[in-house]
């Protein structure tokens, strides 16, 4: 075959042939699926109902209830990055530590409410209570569960149990830390009715996918 019959042959391979996307990097599929959880959480909620009006002035004077706020809403974004190594095999062995940080700062939170039991971060208040804040929790975070779980399902997750927790966190914790300034507070009523569902959440990912492997 001389030199003009190759170069045919390549013109006639590449001329129906469109271009391909590029495959997103982790960073942006990070800022997509944070924008798409907080934004379909906040608006659902919203539909059920206003949030609190006097959550902005509580924020400002109640330091440890903007803290735990603040930590609630972020442990999500960290538990996606989480995931984002946890599905590619051969990034999680130099960043070890950001596998962890949403499960240790769990624990931070887990703490500091505990502590509010003692010492409420803010006055107890039935202002905004949401009589189905429980449920509210539970159906919001469901479809964030499923997209998390179908993302993880692309990837190749090597620790299936740690992938599961992380999942259930970051699906249900925006939902139970938006209800901080959505609903009453009261540090028992938090516990039993924002929180709980995170905690189901997290057994339940952590064994789907532990039984999937």
């Amino acid at each position: 075959m001389n030199h003009r019959d190759s170069q045919k042959l390549i013109d006639d391979l590449v001329k129906d042939l469109s271009q391909v996307k590029s495959i997103p990097t982790p960073r942006t599929m990070v800022m997509q699926w944070a924008v798409l959880i907080y934004f379909a959480a906040i608006a659902i909620m919203l539909l059920k109902g206003p949030f609190r009006a006097d959550w902005y002035q509580i924020s400002l004077n109640h330091p440890r209830f903007t803290w735990e706020l603040l930590l609630g809403l972020c442990l999500p974004v960290l538990g996606i990055v989480s995931l984002c190594l946890l599905v590619r095999p051969g990034r999680v062995s130099q960043k070890s530590w950001i596998s962890w940080g949403p499960l240790i700062g769990l624990g931070l939170l887990t703490i500091s409410l505990m502590y509010s039991l003692y010492t409420p971060a803010a006055e107890i208040s039935m202002i905004g209570k949401r009589p189905w804040c429980f449920q509210e929790t539970i159906l919001i975070s469901i479809p964030l569960f499923l997209a998390g779980l179908h993302f993880v399902r692309r990837g190749y997750p090597l620790r299936p149990a740690l992938t599961g927790t992380i999942l259930g966190l970051s699906s249900s914790l925006p939902v139970a830390s938006l209800m901080h300034i959505a609903c009453m507070y009261d540090p028992i009523h938090i516990l039993q009715f924002h929180f709980s569902p995170v905690i189901a959440f997290i057994i339940i990912g952590a064994t789907v996918l532990r039984l999937s492997k």
